[in-house]
């Protein structure tokens, strides 16, 4: 199994998103809220030792934050779970660092995600491994909501 945006290696820019909720309303902003309720579950699901879904939904909470961050520049919102590529859409300044943990944290989406990838990134999120991540998200986080 593939992710849709992840089997166009390489593609700068996907579809733009439509901005009709599941619900019939415009989800986009509301896009913050849904962010903050998306981080919080991330520190409970690491406190209860759920540890890959934990990085599973801090990647959520730093997407739906970049794209409300995408929202406030008054940008146009595309299809893509690549937190780099939000995050140059919304022209975040970042370090080569933060680009770099960024992409891996792109990398929590698909592995905890798809089949073929949740029995290795099981074994990878260990405790350790998941407060180190889950530390860096957070810290991200604040830095993309500050700037909301």
């Amino acid at each position: 199994q593939r992710a849709p945006d992840e089997s166009r290696a390489g593609a700068s820019a996907a579809a733009p998103l439509p901005g009709r909720g599941h619900h019939g309303g415009d989800d986009r902003l509301d896009l913050p809220h849904h962010a903050g309720k998306t981080q919080r579950p991330a520190d409970d699901l690491l406190a209860s030792g759920k540890y890959m879904y934990c990085l599973f939904f801090h990647h959520l909470a730093l997407e739906k934050a970049l794209k409300a961050l995408v929202l406030q520049k008054g940008k146009e919102l595309v299809y893509t779970h690549k937190l780099v590529a939000l995050a140059k859409i919304s022209d975040l300044p970042l370090t080569d660092e933060q680009i770099r943990d960024l992409s891996r944290i792109t990398d929590f989406n698909i592995e905890a995600r798809y089949d073929d990838y949740k029995s290795e990134f099981y074994k990878t999120a260990t405790l350790d491994f998941t407060q180190e991540w889950a530390h860096k998200c957070n810290e991200l986080y604040t830095l993309i909501i500050k700037r909301i």
